[in-house]
């Protein structure tokens, strides 16, 4: 059940079962440091103060430049949130979450899925740990 909803020019964002959802609009294939900075502003105002494992969806991503990856990677960008798991569904957004998963080094659990189910699926078990 989809619950607190919240859209910028970017995203969209809400709480489903208990996990902090965003996806990036269609038009939205290259991701900046302004557009970064704008994504977790809004989704820190929807957390309102609580912690969510996050489900992104970067189905629509063809680029992210290498500030806002460091940016999603560190600080306000990580705070109330506990894991991470990340929808690709297209090989350039496939190779994007890779490279942030390995070269910028989230200090939280992330994964990359091709399917959404799985990727709540796996959510499920930071979920019990959050309550």
């Amino acid at each position: 059940m989809k619950t607190s909803f919240l859209e910028n020019d970017y995203a969209e964002y809400w709480i489903e079962n208990g996990v902090m959802c965003y996806s990036y609009k269609p038009h939205i294939k290259k991701v900046t440091l302004d557009i970064a900075r704008q994504m977790v502003k809004d989704r820190l105002k929807l957390s309102a103060g609580k912690t969510y494992p996050l489900f992104a969806n970067l189905s629509n991503m063809v680029d992210v430049d290498k500030d806002a990856r460091k940016y999603f990677s560190e600080g306000d960008a990580l705070k109330y949130m506990s894991v991470g798991a990340i929808l690709v569904s297209n090989p350039a957004a496939k190779y994007l979450a890779n490279i942030f998963l390995r070269f910028d080094k989230p200090p939280l659990p992330a994964k990359c899925f091709t399917q959404k189910q799985q990727a709540f699926n796996w959510l499920e078990q930071f979920k019990q740990e959050l309550q």
